[in-house]
């Protein structure tokens, strides 16, 4: 009996010893086919216990831009046809907080420059394109833009800073407000032929009134410095050493007015400039002998081209002035009040990633 109680005193440990080691080893069995099978589908993020858990996260860039300008002074009037040679850099700074596995929400602000010349932009041998040489306007614009954007990534991240995609696609849509300006660059002369004090310099067309604006003659409002936009387009974000990400992404910009270059409808009454002769000569260029770079323009084949000059007497103030058939009076044709201008920004960015993106690696 002793010796029974004594065997009893000996097994019973051990066996109870044996069955807790052997569930240990069963729990850990399970936990590791839990985590082959998370990572036989891992895409990217934490996988703890064969749980993926996204952690948000913030990051902060700086943006080197290029744009591109859609409008009444382009080659063509088209609504996507531009002159890539206008296209202008510009900068930015963005910041980015990662609410979702799939969404990142994005503000940024962002300084463009627009810029175009009929001069450069339309070929005067094409019948289509001819008008706009004619016309012989031009224009640039700081563009001061604000916006608030909703980054819709293709793949999940399914972990936090740390565990970020290294190829990571998405689209993005949002709304902005900027401010704007369009200048133009003064000639020599002015339409009267005389010299004109501001010459060489960029003025606001808006203070000009250049389509009557600023005539009491013409029921015409001004348009605003303030506007908006919905920017929407696709990009790609990648994942660089460290706490860095960059991207590459081409946003699309459409405008609810057509007035970024200063230009929308007909041409005025040159008498309801007043005496702002600055005024009359920014709204009709179609006579100068020169571009506003300052090149020789073919203007004998335009004049040919519009049955030549006249002489038309203003119905406001009653004076004689110049004119090419057809451009730079009253009821002329000057814009496409029909379409709305555009602007495209090709961006790339860097950007730093706040959180925890670096993980020692765990030995068993």
């Amino acid at each position: 009996m002793k010796k029974f109680i004594l065997v009893l005193i000996i097994l019973v440990p051990a066996l109870l010893a044996s069955e807790d080691a052997f569930g240990q080893y069963n729990r850990r069995s399970k936990a590791r086919l839990q985590r082959n099978k998370a990572m036989s589908s891992y895409r990217g993020g934490r996988i703890s216990g064969g749980v993926s858990r996204f952690k948000s996260y913030h990051s902060l860039g700086v943006n080197l831009n290029a744009s591109n300008y859609f409008g009444d002074i382009a080659p063509l009037s088209r609504a996507v046809s531009t002159d890539i040679s206008f296209t202008r850099p510009g900068f930015g700074i963005t910041h980015t907080y990662r609410a979702h596995k799939m969404v990142g929400i994005r503000s940024s602000f962002n300084w463009v420059r627009l810029k175009s010349d009929d001069f450069d932009s339309a070929d005067p041998t094409l019948t289509e394109s001819l008008p706009r040489y004619t016309r012989n306007l031009s224009f640039r614009n700081d563009v001061k833009e604000l916006s608030v954007i909703l980054e819709m990534d293709i793949f999940p991240n399914e972990g936090g800073a740390g565990s970020r995609l290294p190829f990571a696609p998405y689209v993005f849509a949002g709304g902005a407000a900027f401010l704007h300006n369009p200048k133009g660059l003064v000639p020599e002369l002015g339409n009267d032929g005389n010299p004109l004090a501001e010459a060489g310099k960029w003025v606001s067309l808006k203070d000009l009134g250049t389509e009557g604006q600023n005539s009491d003659q013409y029921d015409i409002k001004p348009y605003k410095s303030l506007s908006y936009a919905i920017p929407f387009g696709i990009g790609s974000r990648f994942r660089l050493p460290g706490p860095f990400d960059a991207a590459f992404e081409i946003g699309y910009r459409l405008l609810f007015f057509d007035y970024i270059d200063d230009l929308s409808g007909r041409y005025v009454d040159p008498g309801a400039f007043g005496t702002n002769e600055l005024a009359r000569t920014m709204a009709d260029r179609s006579r100068e002998a020169t571009s506003a770079s300052g090149q020789p323009r073919q203007l004998t084949l335009v004049t040919e081209a519009y049955g030549g000059t006249s002489t038309k007497v203003s119905q406001i103030d009653g004076q004689p002035y110049p004119t090419i058939a057809g451009w730079g009076f009253e009821d002329d044709i000057r814009g496409n009040p029909n379409n709305n201008d555009q602007y495209i920004v090709t961006q790339i960015r860097l950007m730093y990633v706040f959180g925890k993106v670096r993980r020692s690696a765990k030995f068993r």
